[in-house]
This record gives structure tokens, sequence and C-alpha cells, in this order.
């Protein structure tokens, strides 16, 4: 069953490219439905309720990637909220992902404030899971939405430090904000 709520995820992405919203619609309720069900049928302590889990989060993450493309950014960061606290709670292992794409909605909907502090939350999980590139891409948030709030002398320090040691390897311990 959640093997089956990821083709249709798949194939929502598909149909977002050709621009086909009505299938894309569709497929995605699909996708919701078969993994909503997959977790129902799983004790939360198991390996298949694990393996469903981080299947949900790629979902709510397409959801909202699809609402940023139909520029309802406020759907997008409801929908990535949800999936924050989900992972969380269940899918710990992806919460660095669903944070890092909350911080960029929050950015794109200038709300940098926001951006900033689930940037941070990023950061720190992905340097603990050593995602290199979604490190580079969480400090490249956290530069810009310092940036946007005024805080150039520290935007303009990380900018140094990003160029010097693009990957955060000599940085000693997790930021703190």
């Amino acid at each position: 069953m959640a093997e089956t709520a990821v083709y249709y995820n798949l194939l929502a992405l598909g149909y977002l490219r050709l621009d086909e919203k009505a299938l894309l619609d569709a497929a995605m309720i699909k996708a919701e439905s078969y993994i909503n069900e997959a977790l129902k049928q799983y004790d939360s302590t198991s390996e298949q309720y694990s393996r469903a889990a981080r299947y949900k989060s790629q979902i709510s993450i397409n959801r909202a990637q699809i609402a940023v493309k139909n520029s309802t950014l406020s759907k997008a960061c409801d929908i990535l909220k949800e999936d924050v606290t989900f992972c969380g709670q269940y899918a710990s292992e992806y919460l660095p992902e669903a944070e890092g794409e909350l911080s960029l909605v929050k950015y794109k909907a200038c709300k940098f404030n926001d951006a900033l502090s689930c940037a941070v939350l990023a950061l720190n999980g992905f340097k603990y899971i050593g995602a290199l590139n979604a490190i580079t891409e969480a400090r490249k948030i956290l530069i810009a939405a310092l940036a946007k709030l005024g805080n150039q002398r520290l935007a303009h320090e990380l900018v140094r430090r990003f160029n010097s040691d693009p990957l955060g390897v000599t940085e000693v311990g997790f930021i703190e904000w």
C-alpha cells in the first residue's frame, strides 16, 4: 500500500512537469489516500511504519511544492508545518528536510524571521546526518534571511565562512539562535 502511494506521488510529479492539473490533483489524492491507509496498517514502532512515514513526508513536501507553483505560499507553509510536526513524531530522519523546505517557503513568503529559525534547525539537522548538499542550501537560506532582516554584518561573516568552507566542516558544534 505504501509503495502504491509512492507510485501515485511520482506520477503526480510527472503531471506537474506536464502541467496537467486535473491529473496531478487526482494522483496526489490517491497518493495521500494510500499512504494514510498504509500508516493505519502498521504498528508505529515497526520498520514498515517508519518507511511509510518517510513516504508521507515526501508526499507532503511535494504537495507544498505544488502549492508554491500555484502561488499559494500560505497553504505551502501550512502543509510543511504539519509535516515538520509529523516528522518530529514519526520520521525524525526526515525532519531536517521538512524544516529545510519550510525555511525556503517562509523565505519566499517574506517571513524572514521564521525562515531564519527554520534554516538554523534544518542546518543543524543536516550537519548531524551529514547531508552535504543540503547543508549548503540551508546556509544560503540562512544568509539570505539575515540579509533581508538587515543583519548585514553577520550575513557577510557567514558568506566569508561559506566561501572558505562551503560545507561547514570546520564549524564547531551546532548553530544556536
